[in-house]
């Protein structure tokens, strides 16, 4: 690793800060490398996160292999770690925090290269992105930077001493929602995104409108990386989640076995391109078809194989809690929510 950084957390009980890491890894598919009474540890694709005990709190490590990853780990923490703490976030420095007019590492602008149709439902983006060797095969997902009402941003953000971004007086309120690098052509320099379309969504709307050579801010890469697939993999979605089922089937070997439920408003006549492998299944349904409870279904026939979902957040954290009252010994499962039914 090298690139490391540590933040004190006075007057944080460790036992708080550790039960909350335990459940973000018990959400996430992540292993607990250490857990002990005074110290926890897991590794994610990008870096490792340790904690420990002081005499007057706790404190966190974070070790990556490269600037942008340490401080999408960063946020990370942020987000998913200290904000269910008694922590005071402004008042939180990093031990490598730097000034902040500074762009942070994992962020970069892209340039437009192509859009086009693809089947009745999506775009597809073809976009040129410096520094793409940060694009590896544990790239899944990374974050679109959008104004409130769906412009591109104009201006690179900065990054606070507690590693959250400062963002232009023009945009105090982003929108950053999470897309996925369906294929990576290194040599070229290019990323393929689709994207769905559908009523309200302000990433379509820049889509619809995006001319070769206009510029779009990025943030990541993130998200959990392909999952392994060694006793057979059952894939669930709906279209928000076609992208990323589609690289992970084209990644998957020959030889593997499994299911792939697909959900769409027109079913298959949707035309979006999928190829599986032979001994893959690929079921597609239409309507309000329930996947959450598909998956369940399954899973009680194989029980050994790994589960991959991503939906709407109510039926994501349905399976969340089948899942995490399984016994052990069950084939790994990955739970994604997408996005969120409006109310009423």
């Amino acid at each position: 690793m090298t690139g490391r950084a540590t933040l004190a957390l006075p007057g944080v009980p460790f036992a708080t800060l550790r039960g909350v890491i335990r459940r973000e890894a018990l959400e996430h598919g992540l292993d607990l490398h250490i857990d002990a009474a005074e110290e926890v540890s897991i590794a994610t694709p990008f870096g490792t996160l340790e904690a420990r005990a002081l005499d007057d709190g706790a404190e966190l490590a974070l070790a990556a292999s490269r600037a942008d990853r340490l401080q999408t780990l960063k946020e990370t923490v942020l987000d998913h770690v200290l904000d269910d703490l008694p922590v005071a976030h402004a008042a939180l420095v990093w031990s490598d925090a730097p000034a902040a007019t500074e762009p942070p590492p994992n962020f970069r602008f892209a340039e437009v290269r192509k859009v086009a149709p693809l089947g009745t439902t999506f775009l597809r983006l073809r976009l040129a992105v410096p520094d793409i060797r940060a694009f590896d095969d544990s790239a899944l997902h990374f974050r679109f930077l959008l104004t409130p009402d769906g412009r591109a941003l104009a201006t690179s953000p900065g990054t606070a001493p507690n590693g959250s971004l400062v963002w232009p007086a023009e945009m105090p309120a982003p929108h950053r929602p999470v897309y996925t690098v369906r294929t990576i052509d290194r040599d070229a320099g290019l990323l393929t995104v689709d994207v769905f379309r559908h009523a309200g969504g302000r990433a379509q709307g820049w889509a619809e409108t995006a001319r070769p050579g206009d510029r779009i801010g990025l943030l990541g890469p993130g998200g959990g990386g392909l999952p392994t697939a060694d006793a057979g993999l059952n894939l669930y979605g709906d279209e928000t989640a076609f992208p990323a089922i589609a690289r992970i089937v084209e990644s998957a070997s020959a030889e593997t076995r499994g299911r792939v439920v697909l959900r769409a408003g027109a079913g298959a006549a949707c035309g979006y391109p999928l190829v599986a492998p032979s001994g893959m299944e690929v079921i597609w349904h239409t309507g309000v078809f329930d996947l959450a409870a598909q998956a369940l279904a399954d899973r009680a026939v194989w029980p050994e194989r790994a589960v991959w979902f991503a939906g709407e957040k109510a039926e994501a954290h349905q399976l969340r809690a089948a899942f995490k009252a399984e016994p052990p010994g069950r084939g790994a499962a990955q739970v994604g929510a997408y996005w969120t039914r409006a109310a009423g």
